[in-house]
């Protein structure tokens, strides 16, 4: 009884949306692009009749009673709080969340040749401790960087003063008076202040006078 339910159903509905199509066809091609998306949502409610036979006795029985079953599907559809965005984006969140690990690891990959890997990778991690603090929101929006990983730091060395503009950013940082506050209770604070004057400044000092000497020869070319 069940299966022949069913059949009733989804012929019902194959009949409703052959009946929909020709109404579509016989509209100007503008009308038929703005129409696009109900002939898709209606599209993938008869498929769910073909291929999904969960659907109990009395659900079936009280669809037949309804004289437009896909218009009367489409209507509740478009006035829920969901919509085929929000589902399409949810279930291909996972393979976003993949392609952008791969493309990370891909970047990682070719970075490792660059000379200054190893300060990338010292900057990033004193910068995660700060960040912590919500002390790099000027840093991030500057360069438009999310992360403050090895990657965004390279994007940093690559801009035009962006050398010049970290080394002044973490001096600063080194001096400020909340992030001094801050080291009196956090270990990490405070080693990363201990780090950024004794290793990281010097290391981004010696990268800008390489820059210099450069530009100089460049010019004198």
């Amino acid at each position: 009884m069940k299966n022949e339910l069913s059949k009733k159903v989804y012929d019902k509905l194959y009949q409703e949306y052959e009946d929909f199509i020709q109404k579509i066809e016989g509209l100007p091609f503008k009308k038929v692009i703005e129409n696009a998306y109900s002939i898709t949502v209606r599209q993938e409610f008869l498929d769910m009749f073909y291929f999904n036979d969960s659907f109990s006795n009395r659900q079936l029985k009280a669809l037949l009673e309804i004289p437009n079953v896909l218009d009367y599907l489409y209507n509740c559809w478009i006035r829920t709080d969901g919509n085929l965005f929000t589902i399409i984006s949810e279930s291909l969140q996972d393979k976003f969340c993949d392609l952008a690990e791969d493309y990370t690891d891909n970047l990682l990959l070719k970075m490792k040749k660059n000379n200054n890997f190893n300060l990338f990778f010292d900057i990033s991690n004193v910068l995660s401790n700060i960040d912590y603090f919500n002390l790099c929101s000027d840093l991030k929006e500057k360069f438009d960087i999310e992360e403050l990983d090895v990657i965004d730091i390279n994007t940093i060395f690559k801009s035009n003063d962006g050398v010049k503009y970290l080394y002044n950013f973490l001096n600063g940082v080194s001096n400020d008076a909340r992030y001094k506050k801050i080291s009196e209770t956090n270990v990490v604070a405070y080693n990363n202040i201990k780090r950024i004057k004794t290793e990281i400044l010097p290391r981004l000092q010696k990268t800008m006078n390489k820059k210099v000497i450069k530009n100089r020869s460049e010019v004198d070319r």
